[in-house]
């Protein structure tokens, strides 16, 4: 489980592999955060995700993290250079309350 506060800017760093290598590229992502069956926030390639050097790198932003709060799942992602969806990994999310704002 990822545990982050609450109106709080992160970076999340996955590295790629596919049959133990690293992966050189990708054409798409896709990080998705749900409650329940519901998507709260998707993320996609260039607009909060990132790849560089076989590794994926998800930026959430405090306009997006504010009103996240609780428990939630995530799933990761990728499309390879053969067009294939692949997999990359799921799990889940807790933001922590937090009261101060900037």
């Amino acid at each position: 489980m990822i545990e982050l506060n609450q109106a709080s800017w992160y970076q999340l760093v996955f590295p790629i592999e596919a049959g133990g290598e690293q992966v050189a590229g990708i054409t798409d992502a896709k990080l998705v955060i749900y409650r329940g069956t519901d998507p709260e926030l998707t993320l996609t390639l260039n607009d909060g995700i990132m790849f560089n050097e076989g590794k994926i790198y998800v930026t959430l932003d405090e306009t997006q993290t504010i009103l996240l709060l609780g428990k939630y799942a995530y799933e990761l992602w990728i499309v390879d250079f053969q067009n294939n969806p692949v997999f990359v990994r799921s799990d889940e999310i807790k933001f922590l309350p937090t009261k101060t704002r900037f």
